[in-house]
Protein backbone atom coordinates (compact mmCIF):
# COMPACT_ATOMS: atom_id res chain seq x y z
CA UNK A 1 0.00 0.00 0.00
CA UNK A 2 1.39 3.36 -1.00
CA UNK A 3 1.38 6.20 1.49
CA UNK A 4 -1.98 7.50 2.68
CA UNK A 5 -2.06 10.77 4.59
CA UNK A 6 -4.77 12.31 6.75
CA UNK A 7 -4.53 15.76 8.28
CA UNK A 8 -6.45 16.59 11.45
CA UNK A 9 -5.93 18.98 14.35
CA UNK A 10 -6.20 22.73 14.02
CA UNK A 11 -4.82 25.38 11.69
CA UNK A 12 -1.89 26.25 13.99
CA UNK A 13 -1.38 22.71 15.37
CA UNK A 14 -1.90 20.19 12.55
CA UNK A 15 -1.76 16.45 13.14
CA UNK A 16 -0.55 14.34 10.21
CA UNK A 17 -1.42 10.62 10.20
CA UNK A 18 0.78 8.49 7.92
CA UNK A 19 -0.38 5.06 6.78
CA UNK A 20 1.32 2.55 4.50
CA UNK A 21 4.72 2.76 2.84
CA UNK A 22 6.69 5.92 2.15
CA UNK A 23 8.44 4.85 -1.03
CA UNK A 24 8.76 7.95 -3.17
CA UNK A 25 7.75 11.49 -3.88
CA UNK A 26 4.72 12.59 -1.94
CA UNK A 27 4.00 16.28 -1.36
CA UNK A 28 3.84 17.57 2.20
CA UNK A 29 0.11 17.57 2.98
CA UNK A 30 0.17 20.97 4.70
CA UNK A 31 1.44 24.38 3.69
CA UNK A 32 4.05 25.28 6.33
CA UNK A 33 3.89 28.76 7.79
CA UNK A 34 5.15 30.83 10.70
CA UNK A 35 1.80 30.54 12.54
CA UNK A 36 2.26 26.87 13.38
CA UNK A 37 2.91 26.21 17.07
CA UNK A 38 3.48 22.49 16.59
CA UNK A 39 3.22 19.82 13.91
CA UNK A 40 2.38 16.32 15.09
CA UNK A 41 3.13 13.17 13.12
CA UNK A 42 1.22 10.04 14.12
CA UNK A 43 3.25 7.16 12.67
CA UNK A 44 1.21 4.25 14.08
CA UNK A 45 0.34 2.87 10.66
CA UNK A 46 3.55 3.75 8.81
CA UNK A 47 4.91 0.40 7.63
CA UNK A 48 8.26 1.24 6.08
CA UNK A 49 10.40 3.75 4.17
CA UNK A 50 12.88 3.17 1.40
CA UNK A 51 15.72 5.55 0.49
CA UNK A 52 13.37 7.72 -1.59
CA UNK A 53 10.97 7.88 1.37
CA UNK A 54 13.82 8.93 3.65
CA UNK A 55 14.75 11.67 1.18
CA UNK A 56 11.10 12.79 1.03
CA UNK A 57 10.94 12.86 4.85
CA UNK A 58 14.07 15.08 4.93
CA UNK A 59 12.41 17.45 2.46
CA UNK A 60 9.28 17.58 4.60
CA UNK A 61 11.32 18.38 7.71
CA UNK A 62 13.15 21.19 5.87
CA UNK A 63 9.87 22.62 4.56
CA UNK A 64 8.31 22.61 8.03
CA UNK A 65 11.37 24.06 9.74
CA UNK A 66 12.17 26.92 7.28
CA UNK A 67 9.31 29.32 8.10
CA UNK A 68 9.33 28.52 11.83
CA UNK A 69 12.64 27.31 13.32
CA UNK A 70 11.21 27.18 16.87
CA UNK A 71 8.19 25.04 16.02
CA UNK A 72 8.13 21.75 17.97
CA UNK A 73 7.63 18.55 15.98
CA UNK A 74 5.70 15.97 18.02
CA UNK A 75 6.10 12.28 17.17
CA UNK A 76 3.52 9.68 18.21
CA UNK A 77 3.56 5.89 17.84
CA UNK A 78 7.01 5.70 16.23
CA UNK A 79 7.57 2.26 14.66
CA UNK A 80 10.81 0.39 15.37
CA UNK A 81 12.20 0.86 11.83
CA UNK A 82 11.70 4.63 12.20
CA UNK A 83 13.60 4.62 15.52
CA UNK A 84 16.48 2.90 13.74
CA UNK A 85 16.50 5.56 10.99
CA UNK A 86 16.23 8.27 13.65
CA UNK A 87 19.32 6.89 15.40
CA UNK A 88 21.27 6.38 12.18
CA UNK A 89 20.58 9.60 10.24
CA UNK A 90 21.83 12.85 11.76
CA UNK A 91 18.96 15.33 12.22
CA UNK A 92 16.40 12.90 10.81
CA UNK A 93 13.96 14.94 12.87
CA UNK A 94 15.38 18.43 13.45
CA UNK A 95 15.25 20.00 16.88
CA UNK A 96 13.15 20.95 18.70
CA UNK A 97 11.12 17.76 18.74
CA UNK A 98 9.19 15.74 21.26
CA UNK A 99 8.72 11.97 21.32
CA UNK A 100 5.43 10.89 22.88
CA UNK A 101 5.52 7.13 22.20
CA UNK A 102 7.53 4.53 20.29
CA UNK A 103 7.64 0.81 19.63
CA UNK A 104 10.15 -1.65 21.03
CA UNK A 105 10.47 -5.12 19.53
CA UNK A 106 10.09 -8.08 21.90
CA UNK A 107 11.09 -11.62 20.91
CA UNK A 108 9.64 -14.95 22.07
CA UNK A 109 12.21 -17.77 21.96
CA UNK A 110 9.50 -20.44 22.19
CA UNK A 111 7.41 -19.17 19.27
CA UNK A 112 10.35 -17.58 17.41
CA UNK A 113 8.22 -14.50 16.89
CA UNK A 114 8.92 -10.78 17.21
CA UNK A 115 6.14 -8.51 18.41
CA UNK A 116 6.28 -4.72 18.73
CA UNK A 117 5.11 -3.13 21.98
CA UNK A 118 4.14 0.53 22.11
CA UNK A 119 5.90 2.40 24.91
CA UNK A 120 4.38 5.69 26.03
CA UNK A 121 5.23 8.21 28.68
CA UNK A 122 4.78 7.05 32.27
CA UNK A 123 2.55 8.82 34.78
CA UNK A 124 5.54 11.07 35.57
CA UNK A 125 5.77 12.05 31.90
CA UNK A 126 9.02 10.14 31.30
CA UNK A 127 9.95 7.67 28.58
CA UNK A 128 12.36 4.78 29.26
CA UNK A 129 15.94 5.61 28.31
CA UNK A 130 17.49 2.15 28.69
CA UNK A 131 16.48 -1.50 28.54
CA UNK A 132 16.24 -1.84 32.33
CA UNK A 133 13.34 0.64 32.31
CA UNK A 134 11.30 -1.29 29.74
CA UNK A 135 8.26 -3.23 30.98
CA UNK A 136 8.25 -7.01 31.13
CA UNK A 137 6.23 -8.65 28.41
CA UNK A 138 4.82 -12.17 27.96
CA UNK A 139 3.99 -13.87 24.70
CA UNK A 140 0.29 -13.71 23.85
CA UNK A 141 0.50 -17.15 22.21
CA UNK A 142 2.43 -19.28 24.73
CA UNK A 143 2.71 -17.05 27.82
CA UNK A 144 6.52 -17.28 27.96
CA UNK A 145 8.48 -14.19 28.97
CA UNK A 146 9.69 -12.24 25.97
CA UNK A 147 13.11 -10.67 25.58
CA UNK A 148 13.77 -7.17 24.28
CA UNK A 149 14.93 -7.41 20.71
CA UNK A 150 17.19 -4.40 21.24
CA UNK A 151 20.95 -4.68 20.78
CA UNK A 152 21.89 -2.16 23.46
CA UNK A 153 20.86 1.00 25.22
CA UNK A 154 22.03 2.90 22.10
CA UNK A 155 18.54 2.13 20.77
CA UNK A 156 17.32 5.00 22.97
CA UNK A 157 19.75 7.57 21.52
CA UNK A 158 16.94 9.29 19.60
CA UNK A 159 15.42 10.38 22.93
CA UNK A 160 18.48 12.37 24.06
CA UNK A 161 17.30 15.62 22.51
CA UNK A 162 13.56 15.11 22.86
CA UNK A 163 11.82 17.90 24.75
CA UNK A 164 9.94 16.73 27.81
Amino acid sequence: MELEVQVAGSYDEPVIHLKGKMLGDFPLPIKPNSHFKTVTFDLAELQRMNSMGVRQWAQWMGSIRRPNPDLVIHLLNIPTFFVELFNYIHKFVPEPYSVESFQVAYYCDSCEKTVPLLIGKSASGELPTNTSELPECHCQDCGAPQQFDVASDRFFKFLERSKK
